[in-house]
This record gives structure tokens, sequence and C-alpha cells, in this order.
């Protein structure tokens, strides 16, 4: 009985390690949920600590306010992210090329922490 449950907790521990997503894609996630106006799932993945350093009234308007970029630029043709680091720590550049005639936002700064076994968005030091 004892073997049976550590093989399930294994298992199931590999499961859920493996559903995790790379921080990259935390990225994506993030500015295609601000594409789509999500603003709530937008939230999701930035950290506690950002969110409670702008607070939410000033996240909202923030994150509303690129949203509507984005759609005034024809929406977002390529999220290209490249990151450095070990560990929980992430940090590297994004850049967003548009469908429309926006320039393309180039080599923003960007920093991920894991938080609760998740990457998020974190403030750039």
């Amino acid at each position: 009985m004892k073997r049976t449950l550590l093989f399930v907790f294994v298992i199931s521990t590999q499961f859920f390690t493996s559903c995790q997503k790379a921080p990259e894609d935390i990225v994506t996630k993030f500015y295609r949920s601000l594409e789509s106006g999500e603003i709530s799932a937008a939230k999701e993945c930035l950290s506690k600590q950002l969110t409670s350093q702008l607070g939410e009234n000033k996240l909202t308007t923030a994150l509303t306010q690129e949203s509507k970029k984005i759609g005034t630029c024809g929406g977002i043709k390529d999220i290209k992210t490249s990151l450095e680091g070990q560990g929980e720590i992430r940090t590297g550049t994004v850049t967003i090329i548009y469908l429309g005639e926006c320039p393309e936002n180039s080599n923003d700064k960007v920093s991920l922490i894991q938080e609760d076994g998740q990457w998020k968005i974190t403030m750039s030091k």
C-alpha cells in the first residue's frame, strides 16, 4: 500500500510540475489577454508585489490604456521574449510587433518571479 501511495504521489507531482508554464508563456498570456480586453486575466499574470505596489485603481487604468493602445495598433502580430536567469527569477526583454501601422514596442524590460509555484511578471530592477 505504501508503494502504491508513493507511486501515485510521484506521478501526480510530475504531472503538475509538467503543467507549469514557462516564464515566456506568462508574458505571452499577459499581452494576449490585454489584446482581447481581458484585464482580469492580465492581472493574474502579475505578482502580488507589483499589484499591491501600484494599487487596484492605478493598475486597472494602466492595463485598460495598454489594451486600448493594442487595439488602436490593430492587435498583436508577434511577441518575442528573451529571458535570462536561473532559479525563481528571470529578467530580459519583450518585443511586441503590431499588426497595424504602430512601430514595434521593442526591448522593453521584463522581470518574472516564481510565486506559489507559478511564474508572475514583477517590477523590473
